[in-house]
């Protein structure tokens, strides 16, 4: 790029802007393989959401871990819910087609829509896609769009309704790419075409709507147990509730020199750390490693939070002077760090240094 415009044109921009410019950039010499990160980027200018009478403040739920309202128990959640009454207008995120309307036992009356990715759309290096699809549930009867209508953004496709099994009026949104088909069916109906992909297509829907910039958009983490041979380290980890968007979590042991010991990553959209296979697996986290607590999250929250967990057993043997290191990072990459010790001395180091260090460090831009 450099040597041909004459400069790096990406100097000074923001980094989904120098994300977005990079794509287009490499739009115009070859068709290059993008990542559906850098591709939702670009499609920000055209992106709607899809209850325009509920600001991103009344997202009740996000996607991943949380507590179930129904029955207080943990639960894997494939989408947003978007708090809202009956009957407010539910529109279309971005242009694209009614390929089903349907009425599922839990879900309600659900539209979906398919749009279209441009060539050599990747995610996460899987594999190359084609289109995209924006599910709406818990529709109020009957739908606005009719099956096979093609909808501009913006276009009111439904209305928020209370079908299927919900106790309060909201739209439960997803986003799916490469099919609408989940991991979980594909399994259960071999024969079906409808997923080839081998993965959960379900990924963050906050990774479709802009990335808030600024101070205070970015999350907070504070450890507030350090590990020790017995107990449990825990960070909280909080963001803004007009911005729940995380989806990495990197956990690291270090010893006093620096030497990695152990490391295990969680992530939400590629279900790494998760066992995606069934919904009742990905229900069932796996607590013998490092994992997520979420806590209890609603509408009139302004902030949504949820504890990483550090288990002793995991992080054994804990030795004096071990550092412990959370690098979380949200849909559209931007990450932020946290560095704490089990305490006591290292020999490499001062007896000052790393004696129940708790501090916090941002690398959010």
């Amino acid at each position: 790029i450099n040597a041909e415009y004459g400069g790096d044109l990406s100097v000074g921009m923001a980094g989904r802007d120098r994300r977005v410019l990079l794509l287009l950039l490499f739009h115009t010499t070859c068709v290059a393989a993008a990542d559906i990160v850098d591709v939702f980027a670009s499609f920000q200018g055209s992106i709607s959401w899809p209850v325009p009478s509920s600001s991103r403040g009344n997202v009740s739920s996000t996607f991943g871990p949380r507590i179930r309202s129904s029955c207080g128990c943990y639960d894997f959640h494939r989408g947003v819910d978007i708090h809202s009454t009956v009957g407010q207008p539910v529109v279309a995120s971005y242009n694209g087609t009614v390929v089903r309307i349907v009425n599922y036992t839990d879900g309600g009356l659900t539209v979906i829509l398919e749009h279209a990715f441009p060539p050599s759309t990747t995610f996460g290096g899987r594999s190359t896609l084609d289109r995209w699809y924006t599910l709406y549930l818990h529709l109020e009867h009957p739908p606005v769009a009719s099956l096979g209508d093609v909808v501009a953004s913006g276009d009111q496709i439904a209305r928020v309704g209370m079908t299927g099994s919900t106790s309060s009026p909201h739209l439960h949104h997803e986003v799916r790419v490469g099919t609408r088909c989940s991991l979980e069916y594909a399994l259960q109906n071999p024969g079906s075409t409808c997923n080839t992909l081998g993965y959960d297509p379900h990924v963050h829907p906050m990774l479709v709507y802009p990335d808030l910039q600024g101070a205070g958009y970015g999350p907070s983490l504070s450890a507030t147990a350090n590990v020790t041979p017995t107990v449990d380290g825990i960070v909280r980890v909080s963001t803004i509730d007009t911005q729940p968007n995380l989806n990495k979590y990197q956990f690291q042991v270090l010893d006093c020199h620096g030497q990695l010991k152990k490391t295990h990553l969680l992530n939400l959209n590629l279900r790494t750390g998760f066992d995606p296979n069934t919904t009742a697996a990905l229900d069932t986290p796996d607590t013998s490693k490092p994992y997520l607590n979420p806590i209890s999250f609603g509408y009139t929250a302004s902030t949504w939070a949820i504890d990483a967990v550090v288990p002793a057993s995991w992080a054994s043997p804990v030795v004096d002077g071990d550092r412990f290191l959370l690098v979380v990072t949200d849909v559209w990459g931007n990450s932020t760090s946290i560095e704490f010790s089990a305490g006591g001395q290292c020999a490499a180091v001062s007896s000052s240094s790393w004696r129940h260090v708790n501090f916090e460090f941002n690398l959010y831009f």
